[in-house]
Formats: structure tokens, C-alpha cells, sequence
């Protein structure tokens, strides 16, 4: 067969022509992997980010309901211990200690009481500890996982016997008449302190 340089021209601009369309199919094949690829990396990114945000706000979220809970016990206690302390200035000494209930109106404060035994005292207090008698530091509406506030209410209470802490609550709930208060010392804001005591004390003696 002959071909005629025309014809020969034909066939090269013909292979030219598909060689071109099929470079432009690669072309756009890699185009859309590489968009693909793209997408998939901002994709990753985006979700990386608000990954990232969800954790900050949580923790965000944490401390302030931490520090939102420190200071509403701290702002509960004086508020509602106040009335409580304001009511026990009132108890005479040689009363049983479940005159501590008798004179609050409510009667949830025990259960929500931090009762600390005293075992060992440094400095100067207004009740000391001696032998055959109990000394008790009561917090009303202080929670024993609370922080020590910077404003506390409550009283150092003295009693007859060798008592724990709970053998002070049971006296209290059971209503027990020959576990007797000695004397106490009521401390809290606004001018709630006072010292009550039944007996003269030497306090030369006591500190020794």
C-alpha cells in the first residue's frame, strides 16, 4: 500500500491527537486523586481540631464546676452554720450533748457536721485538753472533702468520759443523759465567739 505524504500527515496528527486526549485523562486522574488525598488530610485536620476543642471546653467545663463547687460548700457553711452556732451560745454547761440537737431547728447539721477528736493541742486555746474528758472540734455543714474555708464557724466542745467521735454522735442521736458537757467555746464571724465553763480552771496546772 502507498501512503501519500497528506495521508501520512493525517495518521500522525491522528496519533498526536489521541495521545494528547489520553495525557489529559491521566492528567485528570491524578488531578482528582490528588484532590481526594486533599479533602482526606483537611478532613483529618477538621476532625483533629474539634477533637482538640472538646477537650479543652470539657476540662474548661471541669474546673469550673470544681471551683464553682468549692465555693458554694464555703459559701453554705457560714450561711447555714450561723444559725446553728448562734443557737448553741445559748446551751448551759452541764447540759447532756444532745442539747447541741435540741437547740437547732434543723435537724440535718449532724450528718452534715465535719467532728474532729482532739487529741494533742499547741498554742494558746480556751479549752484544754485533761485527763477523764473528751474534746471535740464540730464544723456544722462542712463537708469532710471540703477544703478548709477561709471563714470556719463551729464549736470546741468538752465532755465528761473518754469518747471517739462516734460515741459523741451516738450520745447525741440516742439522747444519752450521762454523757455531759463541760464546757465549750463557740468561734465563728460576727461576733459569735464566746467561752462557757463549769468549773473554775488553773490554767497553770492544765498547760503543764
Amino acid at each position: 500500500m502507498r501512503y501519500t505524504s497528506d495521508s501520512v500527515c493525517s495518521q500522525q496528527q491522528s496519533w498526536n491527537l489521541r495521545l494528547i486526549q489520553r495525557n489529559m485523562q491521566l492528567d485528570r486522574g491524578e488531578e482528582k486523586m490528588r484532590f481526594h488525598a486533599i479533602a482526606s488530610q483537611a478532613s483529618l485536620i477538621v476532625a483533629l481540631q474539634l477533637a482538640l476543642s472538646l477537650v479543652y471546653v470539657r476540662a474548661s467545663e471541669a474546673r469550673q464546676s470544681i471551683s464553682g463547687s468549692s465555693e458554694q460548700e464555703e459559701t453554705d457553711h457560714v450561711r447555714l452554720s450561723t444559725p446553728v452556732v448562734k443557737a448553741w451560745r445559748e446551751i448551759p454547761v452541764g447540759s447532756p450533748v444532745y442539747a447541741l440537737d435540741d437547740a437547732v431547728g434543723a435537724k440535718d447539721w449532724l450528718e452534715r457536721a465535719l467532728i474532729q477528736h482532739i487529741e494533742s493541742q499547741t498554742g494558746i486555746w480556751n479549752i484544754w485538753i485533761e485527763p477523764g474528758y473528751s474534746v471535740f472540734r464540730i464544723y456544722p455543714y462542712l463537708s469532710k472533702r471540703s477544703p478548709q474555708p477561709s471563714v470556719y464557724q463551729g464549736i470546741v466542745l468538752k465532755v465528761k468520759g473518754n469518747l471517739s467521735v462516734e460515741d459523741l454522735c451516738a450520745a447525741i442521736r440516742n439522747r444519752t443523759p450521762t454523757i455531759i458537757i463541760d464546757e465549750y467555746d463557740i468561734f465563728g464571724a460576727d461576733g459569735l465567739s464566746v467561752q462557757r465553763y463549769s468549773r473554775p480552771h488553773d490554767w497553770d496546772r492544765l498547760k503543764r
